[in-house]
């Protein structure tokens, strides 16, 4: 069967043999041939053709080697369909003229498609595929071609030898073939189209569910023929086509404090398209309670906070990716993305740092506001040392029980650390103490909106001053008892000194006494203490002596 010839400003397209009979030795032919469409460099081939018939009626024809279903006035209802039964005519069709027609089963199912594959072959089948198997292997030939996860046509090369894509959609078509006929693997002349086959074989033999993501839908469009006209006996093939559906992707978009463990209220923020933050936006909001969920498609997308809370900075953005698999990727400060384990975005708000004094309160000036996470300091020390301890690991849980919600584990070093709170109870875990320190019992605290921190034991409660929680680290005792000294405590080894001689006596007269009035002679050795009655006594004694000489002399001189 002659076909025309189409030639317009771009290429001449060759259309396939309507016989197949001679379809192997033309696409032979066709793969040889390298064409020059303006197509970029494609990586796959969306089915983006929203044509739908005004009767129910379609025509398919060969536009650039491919089949495309059209509505009566013209229309793409699909940009591409594959033949099922190679046994009958392929369709043709141009504005002036067509040949057979299709009714369309959108979404066909597996016994759809199985029951008029079988219907066109007269009941019989080639292979012993059933319904389900023939099925899967539609969906992924039509996922393959439509999306080429693994860039076949550009590893294989085969994109080189045939830039519009025509080489890749033979391949496509002769596997189709193969599942619905039974045909052997077809042998192409070109290295890179038999690389590029095995490389969708390879696709093929692996379960559906690794090769079709799991947020991504199949649809399979089945095109029934009608026999019409002259050709009304005649039986043409019948065609698959395909929509590959990506399920938009949920996204959890989370604004906190640093350390905060609840939503951070009163940031405004935004989404945009792209890395840029001045892209076009998707969605804004201003945080709340809760997170903000978005549904969003593969693709690049940016956080930006416009507007922070009172009390703190205006975070960094944040870039991040939606794959066709539906994973979130964040991009990181060296350019490259990382995946994410969870499908939510948290943007982190640092508490902004005091830049004057706050005024003395007067009775105009309103009381200063209090922010929603007030700063806690917790610190490790050891008695009677003011320094932080270093080297233990501490835990801050939710509520009073040790095995609280974790907020944070550290390791203390030579400054105490702080926190964002929100009101609530917390406790202080100390999880390993330092080289030589008994673990701490755990502390626990609350915290009130005015930022007022409280200590809790049993039986009491107590205001912590400056906001601040110490946890006090005890010595360890040693295992063995003090050593005891071996010898008693050193005692004098001789007396408390005494004086040499004895005290000063009175000196002893050492001549004998012959007065026999004397009994004791130690007595009369002890001579008279010179009193003042002595020395009158030798004063009259000298004056008499001097009268009685002067007396003497006047009676010479007589």
């Amino acid at each position: 069967m002659l076909t025309s010839l189409r030639e317009d400003n771009h290429a001449i397209s060759f259309p396939l043999l309507r016989t197949g009979k001679h379809f192997m030795l033309i696409l032979l032919a066709a793969t040889l041939i390298i064409f020059s469409l303006p197509l970029s460099a494609l990586a796959a081939y969306p089915n983006n053709s929203v044509g739908v018939s005004d009767n129910g009626i379609y025509y398919a024809h060969d536009k650039a080697s491919r089949l495309k279903p059209m509505t009566p006035s013209g229309d793409e209802a699909d940009s591409f369909a594959f033949c099922i039964n190679r046994q009958k005519k392929v369709p043709s069709y141009s504005h002036n003229s067509h040949s057979g027609e299709y009714h369309r089963t959108d979404n066909a199912s597996a016994n759809d498609i199985y029951t008029e594959w079988l219907h066109n072959r007269g009941g019989t089948r080639s292979n012993r595929i059933d319904s389900a198997q023939l099925d899967d292997a539609l969906r992924k030939l039509i996922y393959i071609y439509v999306a080429d996860p693994t860039d076949i046509e550009g590893a294989s090369g085969l994109r080189a030898i045939n830039p519009n894509g025509i080489g890749f959609y033979n391949i496509i078509q002769n596997l189709v073939y193969h599942y619905t006929e039974g045909d052997k693997y077809t042998t192409y002349p070109r290295l890179e189209q038999n690389t590029a086959q095995k490389m969708v074989q390879d696709l093929l033999e692996r379960p559906i569910d690794e090769v079709i993501p799991q947020n991504v839908d199949v649809r399979v469009n089945l095109y029934k023929a009608v026999p019409t006209g002259i050709l009304k006996k005649s039986k043409y093939q019948s065609l698959v086509s395909g929509r590959v559906i990506v399920r938009p992707t949920t996204v959890h978009l989370s604004k906190k404090a640093v350390n905060g463990t609840s939503e951070l209220e009163g940031a405004k923020l935004k989404v945009v398209e792209g890395e840029n933050p001045t892209g076009k936006t998707i969605t804004e909001w201003t945080s709340g309670k809760t997170t903000k969920t978005i549904q969003v498609t593969p693709g690049t997308y940016t956080m930006v906070e416009t507007t922070a809370p009172a009390g703190y900075e205006i975070a960094e953005h944040i870039t991040f990716q939606i794959d066709t698999t539906g994973t979130i990727k964040t991009k990181t400060q060296n350019g490259t993305y990382t995946t994410n384990n969870t499908n939510t975005i948290t943007m982190l708000d640092k508490v902004k740092p005091p830049t004057t004094p706050p005024k003395p309160p007067t009775d105009r000036t309103p009381p200063p506001t209090t922010p929603a996470h007030p700063e806690i300091t917790i610190s490790k020390k050891t008695l009677g040392v003011e320094t932080e301890l270093q080297g233990a690991t501490l835990r801050l849980v939710e509520g009073k029980s040790p095995s609280g919600a974790q907020i944070e584990e550290w390791e203390t070093g030579l400054t105490p650390r702080s926190f964002g709170l929100t009101p609530g109870t917390y406790t202080l875990i100390e999880v390993k103490a330092p080289t030589g320190y008994k673990i701490a019992r755990p502390v626990t605290f609350s915290v009130e909106a005015d930022g007022t921190v409280t200590l809790q034991t049993r039986n009491s409660s107590a205001t912590a001053k400056q906001k601040k929680v110490t946890m006090i680290d005890e010595p360890e005792t040693p295992n063995t008892p003090p050593e005891t000294p071996n010898t008693p405590p050193e005692t004098p080894n001789t007396p408390p000194e005494t004086p040499n001689t004895p005290p000063a006596s009175p000196r002893v007269s050492k001549k004998p006494v012959s007065s026999p009035r004397v009994k004791n002679l130690a007595a009369v050795e002890s001579p008279l203490a010179r009193t003042g009655a002595a020395g009158g006594v030798l004063a009259l004694a000298s004056a008499a002596m001097l009268g009685t000489g002067l007396a003497l002399l006047r009676r010479r001189n007589l």
